[in-house]
């Protein structure tokens, strides 16, 4: 991958890069202050038919691991044994990213943990970043916290990306509390009716106005908020962001160079929603030359929500981009996507993005275990995938959740997690979902 320093330049060229046993075509564009390169595999494109997952077939698209439809427009999942990769009875986590460890094979949660036994309504003073560990042969949990607090309260939204043996676990806030927000003491896993105290302005307000503030300006990003170590179980050093709400709710992809592609939730501009009080949220992509930034601004996308999360597929899946997310834009004049979990695609992490099925949910709030039951989580937000390291296919979701026999009270949550169906471990041909 390349960046172009050329921000003047709109011309579009292709390349060849020959990297190991496979060959790569490149585009370079005009993308703001900095230009990125995208890589997919010419032997077995997948189509945007296809949604970039999958092939035409004769009775519709024949679709790569991981997905299923008839356009390859929805996750395959499958049933998960107890659906709880991260539950304690009277504390409350809000989904963990997961990443293995190469060196043994343990997998490792970063999660958003409610300090002194609260719940969710308490992250905005409670929630700082922990880590959990499972063993090799169990991706599915359960966890058990080895470290609280690598960030301290406030921290949220992890997301953990490992490259050339650096763990990097980027997140919200700068790890000191938010506005004076003090954290809470609580005792059973929920806020029960006490607020985080600090600034007289509602924390809620407080977010929709940093969002809108830069609507139509676009800053760059700039540095975000990452804690990195050489190991799993640190020690961490922190590298503080240019704000607490830098790369809000951040999704990201390093590639083999360094070269750091980010997606991340901003306000919508005047020219999708031109009333400020709308609410409404969308998303942008911003580059940066190496894993810590700083990240330059490229481009708002025509996708609205929030808590993305994007990958390449391996070449035998079709090379292509896609991103899991919530919600829409929460406004009547933009477009209104069936259900509230969606899949977009893009053909090279840059141009073309798009949802994969508009009519389609891309997953549902439930989750099917094993032994024949259903658990119907109220909330499933903060999604995150972990990859199998044979195939580079993703293995298991990990979000979020409210509600379920396990934490039924109003804001007492876990991190739950479920495998995609069908997993194989044949490297060099392409997996298909039957």
């Amino acid at each position: 991958l390349r960046i172009s320093k050329n921000s003047s330049s709109f011309a579009m060229r292709r390349c060849t890069l020959v990297v190991g046993w496979f060959t790569m075509l490149c585009r370079i564009g005009r993308m703001g202050p900095a230009s990125v390169t995208a890589y997919l595999d010419p032997r077995v494109p997948a189509t945007v038919e296809c949604n970039y997952a999958g092939w035409p077939s004769s009775d519709g698209c024949r679709c790569a691991q991981g997905f299923r439809g008839p356009r390859c427009e929805q996750l395959d999942l499958a049933p998960a044994a107890t659906s709880m990769a991260l539950f304690r009875p009277t504390q409350s986590s809000w989904g963990g990213s997961v990443a293995t460890d190469p060196t043994d094979g343990r997998h490792h949660m970063f999660f958003a943990d409610m300090l002194d036994h609260c719940g969710l309504y308490s992250w905005e003073c409670n929630s700082a970043v922990s880590h959990a560990v499972a063993p090799a042969a169990s991706p599915e949990g359960p966890y058990t916290v080895a470290d609280t607090a690598i960030v301290p309260a406030f921290g949220h939204n992890p997301t953990v990306h490992v490259h050339n043996g650096t763990w990097y676990v980027y997140h919200i806030g700068s790890g000191v509390p938010h506005d004076g927000k003090e954290p809470l003491h609580c005792s059973n896993g929920t806020t029960g009716t006490a607020q985080c105290g600090g600034s007289s302005e509602p924390f809620d307000s407080y977010v929709d106005r940093m969002l809108m503030a830069n609507r139509d300006s676009d800053p760059d990003p700039g540095l975000p908020n990452v804690v990195s170590a050489s190991s799993p179980d640190g020690p961490w050093t922190a590298h503080p962001g240019d704000s607490a709400w830098a790369l809000n709710n951040p999704a990201l992809h390093i590639f083999p160079n360094g070269t750091t592609l980010a997606m991340y939730k901003v306000g919508c501009n005047s020219t999708v929603s031109p009333d400020p009080k709308t609410f409404c949220r969308q998303f942008a992509l911003g580059v940066a030359a190496y894993p810590l930034g700083p990240f330059k601004f490229l481009s708002r996308l025509e996708l609205f929500g929030e808590d993305p999360y994007f990958w390449l597929s391996p070449p035998e899946g079709g090379g292509g981009f896609h991103v899991v997310f919530q919600g829409g834009s929460y406004t009547k004049a933009l477009p209104q996507w069936s259900g509230h979990f969606h899949v977009g695609c893009s053909p090279d992490g840059v141009s073309g993005w798009q949802i994969a099925g508009p009519n389609t949910s891309g997953f549902p709030n439930t989750i099917p275990l094993t032994n024949g039951s259903v658990i119907p989580y109220l909330r499933r937000e903060r999604h995150q995938l972990l990859f199998d390291a044979a195939t580079g296919f993703p293995s298991h979701m990990f979000n979020g959740v409210t509600g379920g026999p396990a934490a039924p009270k109003t804001d007492q949550t876990l991190t739950a997690v479920q495998p995609f169906a069908g997993l194989t471990k044949n490297r060099g041909r392409i997996l298909f979902k039957n």
